[in-house]
């Protein structure tokens, strides 16, 4: 048995399927048919060419590298591709990440925490905001919460406005934070 045939037979118990269940299923998913007796050897004795293997690995949402033993990561190409996109952050957030990496470490951890703070503060407020858009139908919170505060509940981006205006955060180098009201709308 080789290393194909142990993790494709690993995939197709995982699937719970028979062996014509899962020729299904690959043909259903990529339009490749294999009949059930060429699926069998391939589970326990032989391998198949690169666009069966290919089909088997997409089926799966495994990477065809995976099925043939070169990597142990299962992960396709797609999928990797896709996180490396979300980890994609805006020219001028990643510019400020370079300089703080020159910075001594206890600056680091200082910008760090500050940034952690911000983002604990932001999230309470969109939460808060949230709560009273559930809960206030007919506006009369929302008007109270602008009279007193300046903050239009209503905006998309009530919670950043608030925050960005009303809030300073100081984070300690140990990730502790603390509010600083800075001043309140009127």
């Amino acid at each position: 048995m080789t290393i194909f045939n142990e993790r494709f037979f690993r995939l197709h118990k995982s699937g719970g399927l028979s062996q014509s269940g899962t020729a299904e299923k690959i043909y259903s998913a990529t339009g490749i048919k294999i009949p059930q007796t060429t699926l069998s050897d391939y589970l326990h004795r032989t391998e198949p060419d690169i666009s069966v293997a290919a089909a088997i690995a997409k089926t799966y949402n495994v990477s065809l590298e995976w099925l043939a033993g070169m990597t142990d990561d299962k992960q396709p190409l797609s999928s990797m591709a896709r996180r490396i996109s979300e980890m994609i952050m805006p020219p001028e957030v990643e510019r400020a990440a370079r300089l703080i990496t020159q910075m001594p470490e206890d600056q680091q951890n200082e910008i760090v925490s500050m940034v952690i703070a911000k983002h604990k503060q932001w999230q309470a407020m969109k939460d808060l905001i949230e709560v009273v858009r559930q809960f206030d139908s007919n506006g009369v919170l929302s008007a109270r919460i602008a009279e007193l505060t300046g903050l239009n509940t209503r905006s998309a981006n009530a919670a950043s406005d608030f925050i960005g205006d009303n809030l300073l955060s100081n984070g300690d180098a140990h990730g502790g934070d603390q509010q600083v009201p800075l001043n309140t709308r009127k």
